[in-house]
């Protein structure tokens, strides 16, 4: 007969196993990470949206519309403005966008920094004391143009200057940023002109391709040697002029393009930026080129973003539908 073994057995052996995520454990996983993806999605898209269709505009609806004055400048200061504005080289080229079509003369983009370099500047130095007059303490980003607009020929319809806003800031950026301010100053007005007046409107017409058919809701007649100070975020249009004499509907297309034909005047766009937008503007640059194609590289960009973001918030979507279902359809486990 075997010897007892005195003391305590030695314990069962261990039973081993491999606990292995199982197919249920792995699909809730990966749908809580779809869920969290999809919400990071979807948030940045609506951010992008945003910025890409909301204009930034810091003008008050409080503020008038336009304001216009005849005090600020003296006539021999409107004619020293005029002979160096003609005489400029920049003033012979349409340097405008396609909204300014039949238009010539040039657009200076400059921040607080470029404004000193407007003052000693021996090109544009001739343009400071309307610069001055005009300036608005609080804004830190500026677009001063040159305006020359001849006649329209009589088979023109199109208005000398189509709808817009100002918003031609030089920040490279898919953010529309809207000027603050906006002043006209009319060098130059010839006798006996028929049009030409400046239509304002508070809020977009529905037909933004002119506005016809809409009644502006102020309307600036051009008074040679006056000023107008309009909000910023206010749509305008110039509408064509012609001649007394010379009626709108002649089947002749008499040329005017003496300098003593032509609609004059110094525009003054002013921005009231962010300090993260401000940190971008351009210092001080004579705009060779549309002046307000600098936002294409970033809005072309940000659209295509918007469009992707839209397809994967769709196959989000339908992932997180059939991982439901899967869910609800799954039997329960013991």
């Amino acid at each position: 007969m075997p010897p007892k073994a005195f003391g305590r057995s030695p314990p069962p052996p261990k039973r081993t196993s491999t606990q292995t995520a199982t197919p249920d454990t792995s699909e809730r996983r990966l749908s809580h990470s779809g869920t969290i993806v999809f919400i990071v999605l979807l948030v940045a898209r609506q951010l992008s949206l945003y910025n890409f269709e909301v204009p930034y505009t810091t003008a008050d609806a409080a503020t008038p519309l336009v304001v216009e004055r005849t005090d600020i400048f003296s006539d021999d200061a409107r004619k020293k403005l005029l002979d160096a504005a003609f005489r400029h080289p920049a003033s012979r080229k349409q340097a405008l966008s396609e909204h300014f079509k039949r238009t010539r003369g040039f657009v200076l983009q400059f921040n607080d920094a470029g404004a000193a370099r407007l003052r000693d500047s021996g090109d544009f130095g001739f343009l400071a004391p309307f610069f001055d007059a005009m300036h608005d303490n609080e804004a830190n980003a500026f677009v001063l143009n040159v305006l020359i607009v001849p006649p329209s020929p009589a088979s023109e319809r199109a208005p000398a200057v189509g709808l817009h806003r100002d918003n031609t800031v030089g920040v490279s950026s898919a953010r529309v940023f809207v000027a603050h301010s906006v002043s006209v100053f009319y060098l130059q007005v010839p006798p006996g002109m028929r049009g030409g007046e400046l239509n304002l409107y508070a809020e977009a017409p529905d037909d933004q391709e002119g506005g016809d058919g809409y009644p502006p809701d102020a309307v600036v007649r051009p008074t040679q040697g006056a000023t107008a100070n309009f909000r910023g975020d206010a749509y305008h249009k110039v509408n064509r002029w012609w001649y007394a004499g010379h009626a709108a509907d002649e089947d002749d297309e008499e040329v005017f393009d003496e300098e003593e034909d032509m609609r004059v005047s110094l525009v003054l766009e002013q921005y009231r930026l962010p300090e993260s937008a401000a940190a971008h503007t351009t210092e001080f640059a004579l705009i060779r080129d549309d002046h307000r194609s600098y936002q294409a590289i970033a809005q072309a960009t940000l659209f295509t973003f918007n469009q992707l973001g839209s397809l994967f918030v769709a196959l989000c979507i339908g992932f997180l539908t059939l991982s439901s279902l899967r869910e609800r359809g799954a039997p329960a486990s013991a």
